[in-house]
């Protein structure tokens, strides 16, 4: 009837035994020794950047959506017109002026090598681009704090926050 205390005690006993054995460090320090010194390690320093915010808190008003309402009409399918001796003549395909929505974000400068990127969202998706950079066909000319400035083919065009 009172077998289970001391069968307890034993068992704990034993694990406890156990414990210490694996603490015990029998082996001493160990005998393998290199002539290994580490390199100098650099030192380098992190990047960082700084986020312009100074616009209005999005969370306080509507959603800003960038559309594009031309961008998502279907173009007109060009007409064949036949010729004087019944071949078919093929139109010349207009060319597609349609800029995607593109919307300027912000810009983020590096403070320690003073350099500038803009964010900008062009089709729903987000870009960080510096000068001269190019996404989706259109290359980044020239941006400030407040626009941003963006080329496609000829065509440049100026896009505000």
């Amino acid at each position: 009837m009172y077998i289970l205390l001391p069968l307890t005690l034993i068992i704990w006993g034993l694990i406890g035994y156990k414990i210490y054995l694996g603490l015990k460090d029998e082996s001493g320090p160990d005998e393998t020794v290199s002539d290994f010194t580490p390199a100098k390690i650099l030192n380098k320093a992190s990047d960082t950047f700084s986020l312009f915010n100074n616009y209005r808190d999005p969370f306080l008003t509507g959603i800003h959506k960038a559309v594009n309402s031309s961008s998502f009409s279907k173009p007109a399918q060009p007409t064949m017109n036949t010729g004087k001796n019944g071949n078919t003549i093929k139109p010349a395909l207009p060319l597609n002026n349609d800029w995607p929505p593109v919307h300027y974000s912000g810009l983020l400068k590096n403070q320690s090598n003073s350099v500038s990127l803009v964010l900008l969202s062009i089709n729903g998706k987000t870009y960080t681009l510096k000068q001269g950079d190019v996404a989706e066909e259109l290359k980044v000319i020239a941006f400030t704090n407040e626009e941003v400035t963006l080329l496609r083919g000829k065509e440049k065009k100026n896009f505000s926050r």
